[in-house]
């Protein structure tokens, strides 16, 4: 199970860092070194956002009555990064909606 962690892991990292296909172009270790803390820095506030999410889908659902044991929130991982859009046009307008912590909507299942 670590194995595939560890993998899901890079699988993010590798997406993330999708120019020049993913390798390190920069000629002097500083370089590389600000690209790599880049890169770490975008993975993690992705694991972040991820297991925020993860935690208020978890409690929908137990709200909901659905099975949340233990062992099926164990195999949960916030390392799931299809719902991203790494590439495209992005959109940052200021929602006071969101204000105080506050979270978007999850999606509806009868919406998709």
């Amino acid at each position: 199970e670590q194995l595939n962690k560890g993998e899901a892991r890079h699988a993010l990292c590798r997406n993330i860092f999708y120019g020049r296909k993913g390798k390190l172009y920069q000629t002097y270790f500083d370089g590389m070194e600000e690209q790599l803390n880049a890169l770490s820095l975008v993975t993690n506030a992705i694991i972040y956002w991820n297991t925020v999410y993860l935690e208020k889908i978890v409690t929908q659902m137990q709200s909901e009555g659905f099975d949340c044991s233990d062992d099926m929130i164990g195999k949960l991982s916030p390392l799931m990064f299809e719902h991203i859009n790494f590439v495209g046009k992005y959109t940052f307008q200021y929602n006071e909606a969101l204000e105080n912590g506050h979270l978007r909507p999850l999606d509806e299942a009868d919406e998709k």
